[in-house]
C-alpha cells in the first residue's frame, strides 16, 4: 500500500489480508481473552473501514468494465466508458485528498504489534476451533436463509461478509483435510465473486442516481445492473443451497472427525 505507483492494488491486498486476519481472529477468539479479541478485531476493521471508499470507487470502474462487456453491440458504451473516466477522476482526487489518512493508515498497520508473539495454545485448541467454525457455519447458514426469505441488497452484503470468514477459516485449515477443505475454499469463494459482483452493481446504481451527467442514459443502465444483479444472486442462491445444505449440528459432527485424524492437533 505505500508503492504510489500501485496504490490501488496495495489497497486491494491491505484488504484482503485484513479480512483473513478478521477471519484467523474469529477462529481462534476462544484461545484468547475477551479483551484481546475485541481490540484486535475492532483495531483491523477500523482500519479496513478508512480504506473501503477508495476501494468501492476501484470496483465501481472493474464493474462498468465487465458492463462494457455485456453491451455486445455497443449501444451505451460511449455512456459507459464516460462513466469509467469520471469514476477514475473521482478516484484520483480522493487519493490526493486523503494522502495524510491512507499514510495513517499504513503506519497504523507497521506499527501494530503481531498478536502471535503472545498466543499459547491452550490444552483445548481442537474443541475451541470446531467451537468457531460451528459459529461460522451457522452464522452464513443463517444469512443464506435470511437472503432467500427476505430477498434485499442489505441481506446479501450481509451473507456475503459471514460467508468470506468462513471461506477464509476453510484456507486456514485446508491441512487438516487437503482434498475436502480446498474444494470448500472454492466454492464459497465463488459464492461470495458472485455476491460480490451483485453489490458490485449496487454500489454502482447508487454512485449513477447522484449525478446528474448521466441522467439521459439512468433507465437503460439501471435495466442492465438489475437484470446482471438478478442473474448473479440467483447463482449465488443456487449455490448457498449446496454450500448450506447440512444442519449446523451434522456440520459440526463431521467437521470433528476430520479435526480429531488431524496430526497437528494431537
Amino acid at each position: 500500500m505505500k508503492d504510489p505507483s500501485d496504490i490501488h492494488a496495495g489497497i486491494h491486498q491491505a484488504r484482503r489480508h485484513i479480512k483473513i486476519l478478521r477471519a484467523t481472529l474469529r477462529l481462534i477468539q476462544f484461545e484468547l481473552s475477551p479483551d484481546i479479541y475485541r481490540y484486535e478485531n475492532h483495531f483491523y476493521r477500523d482500519i479496513a473501514r478508512e480504506l473501503s471508499s477508495v476501494r468501492d470507487l476501484t470496483a465501481m470502474m472493474e464493474t462498468i468494465e465487465d458492463l462494457i462487456e455485456i453491451d455486445s453491440q455497443g449501444k451505451i458504451k460511449h455512456t459507459y466508458i464516460k462513466l469509467k473516466n469520471h469514476i477514475l477522476t473521482e478516484r484520483q482526487d480522493y487519493i490526493q485528498s486523503h494522502h495524510n489518512l491512507l499514510a495513517k493508515v499504513h503506519k497504523s498497520l507497521a506499527d501494530h504489534q503481531i498478536l502471535t508473539q503472545d498466543i499459547a495454545w491452550s490444552t483445548h485448541l481442537k474443541r475451541n476451533l470446531l467451537r468457531s467454525l460451528q459459529l461460522s457455519y451457522d452464522r452464513a447458514a443463517k444469512r443464506w436463509q435470511i437472503s432467500l426469505q427476505n430477498p434485499s441488497p442489505e441481506h446479501n452484503h450481509e451473507w456475503r461478509k459471514k460467508s468470506k470468514y468462513l471461506r477464509y477459516q476453510f484456507l486456514i485449515l485446508q491441512n487438516a483435510w487437503l482434498p475436502i477443505f480446498k474444494a470448500w475454499e472454492k466454492e464459497t469463494h465463488h459464492l461470495t465473486d458472485l455476491l460480490g459482483q451483485a453489490n458490485n452493481l449496487v454500489i454502482l446504481e447508487k454512485h449513477l442516481e447522484k449525478s446528474p451527467l448521466f441522467e439521459n442514459h439512468l433507465e437503460l443502465i439501471q435495466d442492465v445492473i438489475h437484470g446482471q444483479e438478478s442473474k448473479l444472486i440467483e447463482s449465488a442462491k443456487d449455490l448457498g443451497t449446496k454450500l448450506f445444505a447440512e444442519k449446523t449440528d451434522a456440520f459440526t459432527r463431521r467437521i470433528n472427525v476430520y479435526l480429531s485424524e488431524w496430526a497437528a492437533l494431537k
